[in-house]
């Protein structure tokens, strides 16, 4: 059978708040473009995903920063779960200006998540954190390709 794995590129998002991103075409070892900028508290960013198929996804965010960072989701307006209101983002060692620092972070629990289209709104509670894509995919899948 074929994996499930739905991406979504990070300058894809459907709707922001509180602050605003750039898109960059320079930093080392990020997938097409990325954005920047995703630096203030309370900072939310939207994206529409359509999910396939009834399950449970396991959410994987390919991000660089230099300090551990704070991240809230919410799912079509509320939170799937408690560890959702906080869940930690570790640092990946810098900002990617002149080299990769890229990785990618699981989040700490699995969305359960039904068929068809959802918002997921992604807010900032703390620290500065570049993004290059969202991915929902099988437990036990790579997140990517």
């Amino acid at each position: 059978a074929k994996a499930i794995r739905v991406v979504v590129q990070a300058e894809d998002y459907t709707g922001q708040g509180g602050g605003g991103v750039g898109i960059s075409t320079t930093k080392k070892g990020m997938d097409g473009t990325a954005f920047y900028g995703w630096d203030n508290r309370d900072h939310w960013l939207e994206y529409a995903v359509d999910i396939p198929a009834d399950g449970a996804y396991a959410l994987s965010m390919r991000v660089c920063m230099e300090e551990p960072a704070e991240r809230a989701l919410l799912v079509d307006g509320a939170y799937p779960d408690g560890v959702f209101r906080s869940f930690s983002l570790a640092p990946t060692g810098g900002f990617s200006n002149g080299t990769n620092d890229w990785d990618d972070r699981k989040l700490p629990k699995l969305l359960h998540l039904r068929k068809g289209r959802h918002v997921l709104r992604f807010i900032n509670l703390s620290k500065p954190t570049n993004l290059d894509w969202i991915s929902l995919h099988a437990p036990g899948e790579p997140s990517r390709r």
